[in-house]
């Protein structure tokens, strides 16, 4: 379904999220979805990770001069799950922001990356915590993230909610956690003294 900017305005971006007592205490508080010029404005020195959904390319463009009218382009992980949108946003950036890798990339790193003088075109891993196939690869544990860190790459996994999870992937030295509770992944820093 496609909206307009002002349906999108119009609908309670706190509807849906509960508080710790799993109270729905966020609704009809006159929450709204920014734009994304509004969220670089207000978290201007903060990092922002973005993912562009769907296979479509058009706006890349304007994603671009947007990122460069506020300066972002050290302060952002931008993340496809289409390497056709990743790709055409790599090569319209000169390879000069931060992408996360795509399943192909994934792949080429599996087959390739062991070869002398193997580049890599993204700067991070964005893996689901709970997949199977990235456990079965390997790709779920210290030795592999220490692996990776050393070759200049991030790791972050998704969507990791749980507690003991948390801990886990923050004990196991990931760079991110995707989370749909952030109070309680920041609970957890402040508990593994990061915070």
């Amino acid at each position: 379904m496609d909206l307009t900017y002002e349906e999108i305005q119009s609908l309670d971006a706190g509807y849906n999220f509960t508080n710790s007592s799993e109270n729905y205490s966020y609704r009809n508080k006159n929450y709204r979805i920014p734009s994304l010029e509004e969220v670089f404005k207000m978290f201007n020195n903060e990092k922002i990770n973005i993912e562009i959904k769907g296979d479509n390319t058009l706006g890349l463009s304007d994603l671009v001069d947007l990122v460069i009218k506020y300066q972002m382009e050290r302060k952002l992980l931008v993340v496809s799950s289409s390497y056709r949108v990743i790709k055409k946003f790599r090569k319209i950036t000169n390879y000069e922001i931060a992408t996360a890798a795509s399943k192909p990339d994934i792949m080429k790193m599996i087959y390739l990356g062991k070869i002398p003088g193997f580049r890599f075109h993204f700067d991070a891993f964005q893996l689901p915590f709970y997949s199977e196939k990235v456990k079965n690869l390997g790709f779920l544990n210290k030795d592999w993230i220490n692996s990776m860190q050393s070759k200049g790459l991030e790791v972050h996994y998704w969507t990791i909610d749980n507690v003991e999870d948390i801990k886990n992937a923050v004990t196991m030295g990931v760079n991110g956690i995707i989370t749909n509770k952030p109070k309680t992944a920041y609970d957890v820093l402040v508990q593994l003294g990061k915070r």
